[in-house]
């Protein structure tokens, strides 16, 4: 499926993270793609924000941009590498739904006139169970990260 080229515009907040889907690409400033993942691991079930710390989100926001943790400094690091064959692959992938959501509300967010970022910088809260019409995001609450090593 193609876009019309007045549907792809091209989100920019800065150029630390770049991530494309079809036609829509997207850059984001360190501090923009770090909310969003965040965000869209709240949304799956995946985190609860206030259990993350800085080595959790950092990983995080690795294995979202990079597909994997190379220097496993975290809590969070040690539960993806226990639970990595729930987590990673098949319908539930836990890194593309994260980039996914990334992408998707950074081009909703895209398509106000003259606005390229969030409010504040921060990435908006969204409530919706469903990324596109029809299409429910999946129920990552029973692999969600507590806070607790693996």
């Amino acid at each position: 499926m193609t876009l019309p080229a007045q549907l792809c515009p091209t989100y920019r907040t800065g150029d630390d993270f770049v991530v494309s889907s079809g036609p829509v690409r997207v850059a984001f400033s360190e501090s923009d793609f770090t909310a969003r993942i965040v965000s869209a691991a709240v949304r799956l079930g995946f985190v609860d924000a206030s259990e993350l710390d800085e080595d959790d989100r950092d990983d995080l926001v690795a294995l979202a941009a990079h597909g994997r943790i190379d220097r496993d400094a975290s809590r969070l690091a040690a539960h993806v590498d226990t639970f990595a064959a729930q987590l990673l692959g098949g319908d539930r992938d836990l890194i593309q739904w994260l980039r996914r959501l990334a992408v998707r509300d950074a081009w909703v967010d895209g398509q106000a006139p003259g606005r390229t970022a969030p409010p504040s910088g921060r990435a908006p809260r969204r409530g919706s169970g469903v990324l596109l019409a029809g299409e429910p995001l999946p129920d990552l609450s029973e692999l969600a990260f507590t806070g607790a090593a693996g």
